[in-house]
């Protein structure tokens, strides 16, 4: 450690640019824009090694600080970016730089990853943690809603798997089952949270776009993963269905956008609320990814002028959010300053039960 700076200080959040970025690449690859797909994905995967060296560093020479940040009511729920930043660059790579046996290795160590985390983070939740309801906030989602990314993720590489892709397709089923379940809890819980208590804090407004990755990964998930049954030859049916499915849940996807984004211009726009540079911003460039691929598979699928309007319109915000952030995060790693204590990071103790 020099000028104190550590690997001890690596934020847990620094994965989901990874996400963020990840679904960034799927969407310029989506939208025909092949050669920012392609420079994009090379940026991200800088920053997905340069992210997995540090965290390795921590997880092996500071575990005493990864079990007190496990232990957390809020760093906790991000340690389950790590593996959903595996499955979503394996996404990437697949789609946007062709390489599906490397995309299978990524796969291969993110999605056991989603499940053992899942378990581990609602069993510390369950026994050692006491969430205050008030405190609710988007993070609650990516725990127990993760495993909706497996199918996501793996549905295009059936093709691949040769005779574990039966096995392979029903174990992604129990995944994407797992997480569309999970996902109507989680919301249902956060929603009477914004009902019941005051407004969240302006730093925890921006989480609430994460409510868009499910709805968003719900559209892509069933699509990706009976479209990639099809190709390995476990699946005769028709896709249209799903996209009918995934058409009424856009509803939900289009009515949270919309008052996410009133929270947040309120606060910056009204109040004049500064919010300052932090790991936890990435939480909304993926769920707005997700969200924007979702809708431009509608787009295609349904043969649907609306939908192909919403979703330019939704790359344009998208973008708006993900170049600043991109800048400033280059910026971030290159001054090491990923390798000291975030501006106003705080760590408490849990609230033991």
């Amino acid at each position: 450690m020099m000028g104190g700076m550590s690997a001890r200080f690596f934020h847990p959040a620094w994965f989901a640019l990874v996400m963020g970025g990840s679904g960034v690449a799927l969407a310029f690859h989506r939208f025909g824009l092949e050669a920012l797909a392609l420079v994009n994905y090379g940026v991200v995967a800088l920053l997905f090694l340069a992210s997995l060296g540090i965290f390795l560093a921590k997880l092996f020479g500071h575990r005493d600080r990864v079990w007190e940040e496990l232990h957390h009511p809020l760093l906790s729920q991000l340690y389950a970016t790590f593996p959903l930043a595996f499955l979503l660059f394996s996404l990437a790579t697949h789609e946007v730089l062709g390489q599906g046996k490397l995309a299978l290795v990524l796969f291969t160590v993110g999605s056991p990853l989603v499940l053992l985390l899942s378990l581990l983070l609602s069993y510390l939740i369950f026994t050692r943690m006491r969430l205050p309801f008030e405190a609710a906030n988007g993070t609650w989602f990516i725990p127990p809603v993760s495993s909706i990314v497996v199918p996501l993720a793996g549905g295009p590489l059936l093709p691949l798997m040769g005779p574990w892709a039966k096995e392979a397709f029903y174990w992604m089923l129990m995944f994407l089952g797992l997480g569309l379940i999970l996902f109507l809890w989680v919301g249902a819980n956060l929603l009477a949270r914004l009902y019941a208590h005051e407004r969240p804090a302006p730093e925890l407004v921006p989480s609430f776009f994460i409510g868009l990755a499910p709805v968003g990964v719900g559209i892509l998930a069933p699509l990706s993963l009976f479209g990639g049954a099809r190709e390995a030859g476990l699946y005769g049916g028709s896709l249209e269905g799903f996209l009918l499915l995934g058409a009424a849940l856009w509803g939900l996807g289009g009515w949270w956008f919309i008052l996410a984004m009133a929270l947040l211009l309120e606060n910056l726009l009204l109040h004049r609320v500064r919010l300052a540079f932090q790991p936890g911003l990435w939480g909304l460039v993926f769920p707005l990814a997700a969200f924007t691929l979702g809708t431009r598979a509608l787009a295609e699928g349904l043969e649907s002028r609306v939908f192909a309007l919403l979703s330019w319109g939704l790359l344009l915000v998208l973008l708006s959010f993900y170049l600043p952030l991109l800048l400033r995060t280059l910026l971030a790693f290159l001054r090491l300053e990923v390798l000291q204590p975030a501006p106003g990071q705080a760590h408490p103790g849990p609230e033991a039960r």
